[in-house]
C-alpha cells in the first residue's frame, strides 16, 4: 500500500516523541507505582468517508501545562501575561509549533524543536486534523484524522497539480 510510508512516518515521529518526552525511565515509573516498562498503543480505523483515523497513546507522564507555559516564556514566544491567559488546549497547541521544545538540553533525540511540528504540518497539508489529550502523570493520546481524498493523492504521489 503506497500510503504505508506516510502512516509509518507519522507513527514513528509520535513514538520518538513519546520515548523522549512521555515515557518515564523504569525506576521513576516504579517509584510512581507504574509498571517499570511503559506502554504505547496505536491503531488505525476507517472513517465513514473512507479516510483514516490514527490513534496513538502512551501511559507516560502526560503533558505538563505549567512546563509548556514556562518554556514559551523562556523561548520568547510570549510574555508572562499572555502565557497565563492561555487555556489548556491553546497551551497544548504549542507542542506543534516549529522550534518549540520542552527538552532541557539538545542531544541526538531531543531539544531541536523538530518532531511534532512535522506531524502537524503533514496532517495539515493532507487536509486532516490532529488532536491531543493528556492526563498529567497518566497518559497522552494523539488522534489524527485523514480524509480519503488526501490519502488517494498521497498514494498517487501528491496533488494532481504537482504531477503535471
Amino acid at each position: 500500500d503506497p500510503r504505508k510510508p506516510l502512516i509509518e512516518d507519522l507513527f514513528g515521529q509520535l513514538a520518538r516523541n513519546s520515548l523522549v518526552h512521555g515515557l518515564e525511565p523504569g525506576a521513576e515509573r516504579t517509584r510512581l507505582g507504574k509498571p517499570p516498562v511503559g506502554e504505547i498503543r496505536y491503531g488505525i480505523g476507517r472513517l465513514e468517508d473512507g479516510g483514516l483515523e490514527l490513534s496513538f497513546r502512551d501511559d507516560g507522564r502526560g503533558i505538563d501545562l505549567d512546563k509548556l507555559r514556562r518554556r514559551a516564556i523562556e523561548m520568547g514566544r510570549m510574555d508572562r501575561a499572555t502565557a497565563a491567559s492561555l487555556q489548556p488546549k491553546q497551551l497544548m497547541g504549542l507542542i506543534f509549533q516549529p522550534g518549540f521544545s520542552t527538552a532541557e538540553g539538545v542531544d541526538d533525540h531531543a531539544g531541536h524543536g523538530v518532531g511534532l511540528d512535522i506531524v502537524a504540518e503533514t496532517v495539515k497539508r493532507l487536509g486532516g486534523r490532529i488532536g491531543v489529550q493528556s492526563i498529567p502523570g497518566q497518559s497522552t493520546q494523539f488522534r489524527i484524522r485523514l480524509p480519503a481524498v488526501a490519502l488517494a493523492e498521497a498514494a498517487a504521489g501528491g496533488p494532481q497539480e504537482a504531477r503535471r
